[in-house]
């Protein structure tokens, strides 16, 4: 059970990071519908480009680190004074994405207000759930590992 979960996690992590490279590098490809429209329109303000490339630079960083984390449990690439820190970081990333699942009860998340853009119906019924589905999983890897 253990190398399926993981490498399906790794596989989604991965998936996610590179589509935030490709915003980074300047893709359009869905980028509208994967922000809320108080940030899309921040992004469009003139030299905020810059900025918002490296924050999603470093979103997609953070999600590839997560891919080899999760593939990590699995693998068990690290030595072994370092296992229980990667357990800990395990749950951290399952942590992670239950807060970000769970929102801030304004734009994001599942107990978000009262929103009708298409970011807010695409949060609802993709975003929070995978953000849902990569929690429990990362939970599953550090309950069992």
């Amino acid at each position: 059970m253990i190398p399926l979960l993981a490498t399906s996690l790794c596989i989604v992590f991965c998936f996610l990071g590179l589509l935030h490279f490709y915003w980074a590098a300047g893709g359009k490809w869905a980028l509208a519908d994967a922000m809320t429209p108080k940030m899309w329109a921040a992004m469009m303000k003139p030299g905020k480009h810059t900025g918002f490339r490296v924050l999603t630079l470093f979103v997609g960083l953070g999600l590839l680190a997560m891919g080899g984390i999760v593939l990590s449990n699995w693998l068990g690439g690290l030595p072994g004074f370092l296992e229980p820190f990667l357990k800990w970081v395990t749950l951290g990333v399952s942590g992670v994405f239950t807060v970000r699942a769970i929102g801030n009860f304004k734009d994001v998340g599942l107990f978000q207000g009262g929103t009708s853009s298409e970011f807010a119906r695409r949060d609802k019924r993709i975003y929070s759930p995978l953000c849902i589905v990569l929690a429990v999983g990362a939970f599953v890897l550090w309950w069992i590992g």
